[in-house]
This record gives structure tokens, C-alpha cells and sequence, in this order.
């Protein structure tokens, strides 16, 4: 029940994240107002920045599909496969994506499935993060980007990987009904193996039973 509960928080909070980091975009990046850079004072160029920022947003927006997409990837499809089809392989995962709605082949162009095919499937979710912020960067350069924007972005796009993070951890950690049966197992080893080793070493047996039992502790994490 704690690992079911970690996991769906850590899914609610990449969700968040990444609906903060959609809200950052909607509401920070917007045209320039008198006064602030980037501000264009003929109508003819301020329509112009209006359309750039509205683009702008979309950008932003399909980055934080395809950022969502690849984090989906490492925690489901890459871990379990599809539903009928468990083995798929990294390269099929990147341009089938049937689970996605959308899939990634509708939100990136042939260009950035020829590179993301290029890195490795563990580290695509953080290249996207990292494509994604460097974006943001290049807005607020641009002056369409205030500071508080940026920082917002930041921090969304570092909790979305975090809360990625925990979840494959989580995932990667065993069952506790696995490790439970595993230490039983490894106590039963320990009581029993004095028994069978006194009759090679005699009354030097506790030697070599502590050795053994130091050793299987060491493996399990417990200590001895």
C-alpha cells in the first residue's frame, strides 16, 4: 500500500509539473507591454509579436507533450511494453508510440526522431527537459520571458524529472513480499549452516558460519 501511494503521488506530481509549466507559457509569455523590452510601438509590428508569442505558446506546449510523452515512455512502455506486445524495442517505441494520444510521431518532426533516436531511451525524457528549458531561456533573452516566467519554468521542469525519478526507483526497488521471503529465506541459511558445516571444521564451525552469515547480510542490506 506505501509503494502504491508513493507511485501515484509521484505520477500526480509530474502532472502537476507539467501543468505548471504549461501555465507558465499561457500566462508569462505574452506580448510586451509599453516600456518593457521587446515592446514594438507600430501596430503592423505589434500584431507581428502577437502572432510570434501565440506560436510561441504552442511551442512550448508540444515540448511539454513530447517532455510528458518521453517520461510515459520510462515509466510504462519501456519497463512494460504494450499490452499484447511486452518486448519493444526503443527505436518501434519512439515512432509507433501507441499508447500516446497524441503519439510523439504526431508531435515532433522527422528531425527530432532522428535525433532523439540518437539518445539513449533512459535519457530522452531529460534531453526534452532540457530542450524545453533551453527555450524558455531563449524567450526571456527575447525579453517575452519575465523572470518570474523563467524561474516558474525551472522549477516545473526540475519537479516533473524529480517526480520521474522517484517513479523508476520505486518501480526498480522489489516487492516487499519479495524481500520479505528473501530475508526468511537468507535467516533459515544462517541457523542451518553451522549444522552442515561442523562436520568439516569441527569446533572451528562458528568461524566460518559467522563469515557466511556477515556475507548474506551484506547482500541483503541488512546489518549484521
Amino acid at each position: 500500500a506505501g509503494r502504491a501511494a508513493a507511485g501515484r503521488r509521484a505520477l500526480t506530481e509530474q502532472q502537476c509539473a507539467a501543468r505548471r509549466l504549461n501555465v507558465a507559457a499561457a500566462v508569462f509569455l505574452t506580448t510586451p507591454a509599453p516600456g518593457d523590452p521587446g515592446h514594438q510601438p507600430h501596430p503592423a509590428a505589434q500584431v507581428q509579436v502577437a502572432v510570434r508569442v501565440a506560436q510561441d505558446r504552442a511551442e512550448v506546449l508540444r515540448l511539454s507533450a513530447v517532455l510528458m510523452g518521453f517520461a510515459r515512455h520510462a515509466l510504462r512502455e519501456q519497463r512494460r511494453g504494450y499490452p499484447r506486445h511486452r518486448l519493444v524495442s526503443s527505436a518501434r517505441l519512439l515512432q509507433e508510440d501507441l499508447l500516446g494520444k497524441p503519439a510523439l510521431g504526431a508531435l515532433m518532426s522527422a528531425v527530432e526522431l532522428e535525433q532523439y533516436a540518437q539518445v539513449p531511451a533512459a535519457h530522452r525524457a531529460a534531453v526534452a527537459a532540457a530542450v524545453t528549458q533551453r527555450v524558455m531561456e531563449h524567450y526571456h533573452h527575447l525579453g517575452l520571458l519575465p523572470d518570474a516566467g523563467l524561474l516558474e519554468s525551472r522549477a516545473a521542469t526540475a519537479d516533473l524529472l524529480d517526480a520521474v525519478h522517484r517513479a523508476e526507483r520505486l518501480d526498480a526497488e522489489p516487492s516487499p513480499r519479495v524481500a520479505h521471503l528473501a530475508a526468511a529465506a537468507t535467516l533459515a541459511v544462517i541457523l542451518t549452516a553451522p549444522f552442515a558445516l561442523s562436520r568439516s571444521f569441527g569446533w572451528a564451525t562458528p568461524l566460518p558460519a559467522a563469515l557466511l552469515a556477515a556475507v548474506l547480510c551484506a547482500l541483503l542490506g541488512v546489518p549484521a
